[in-house]
């Protein structure tokens, strides 16, 4: 997750902190009921990327998933697609979040009717926390765009690619819209993958 903060900003390792406590807090509540008993969230870590020395919060947790049902294969997940004001190809700002269990899906390749809806409004709280993390300072949730196209790969190596992604300096970031959960079981692992 992406936030920008206002130019001038620089946000210390306390509000950081806060902020990632937030988001983790928030997480509990509304991604808990939604993860299976073998899942659990350990740690949120906030990092200041404005520059090389920016602040970390660090919010460390044990927070226990509660879902009943079958465990699904570990690369299942559900996919949240962000819009953004912006034409492209490829691929679209998404967030991979293993939810669910065996009684969440309908086939084996889409999720119950009513999950992605609930999955959705758990991912737009967790957003509410974050940009309300730091008091005082208007944050907004942004996909960042690090590269663009591709260059010469300079270690040409045994098994290196020819080319490696471009570095975009400095990096675009863009308002996300809005965003919306796919009725698909997604996949992080792209040769497994049945939706997205």
């Amino acid at each position: 997750m992406y936030f920008t903060y206002p130019s001038g900003t620089t946000p210390t390792a306390g509000q950081l902190g806060s902020l990632a406590a937030s988001v983790a807090a928030n997480w509990n509540t509304g991604f808990v009921p939604l993860v299976h008993p073998n899942m659990s969230l350990s740690q949120v870590i906030a990092d200041d990327l404005g520059s090389e020395a920016g602040a970390q919060g660090i919010a460390n947790v044990g927070y226990v998933g509660a879902r009943t049902g079958g465990e699904l294969p570990i690369n299942c997940c559900a996919v949240v697609n962000h819009k953004i004001n912006r034409s492209y190809r490829g691929g679209k700002p998404r967030n991979y979040i293993v939810v669910g269990t065996d009684t969440d899906t309908t086939n084996g390749r889409q999720w119950v009717s009513a999950f992605p809806a609930t999955v959705l409004n758990a991912w737009n709280n967790m957003v509410a926390a974050g940009v309300a993390g730091i008091a005082g300072v208007n944050l907004t949730y942004v996909s960042a765009q690090y590269f663009k196209g591709a260059q010469p790969n300079d270690n040409t190596g045994t098994w290196q690619p020819a080319n490696e992604p471009k570095p975009l300096v400095p990096p675009q970031v863009w308002p996300i819209v809005s965003s919306s959960v796919s009725l698909m079981i997604g996949s992080q692992r792209r040769r497994l993958r049945a939706g997205g």
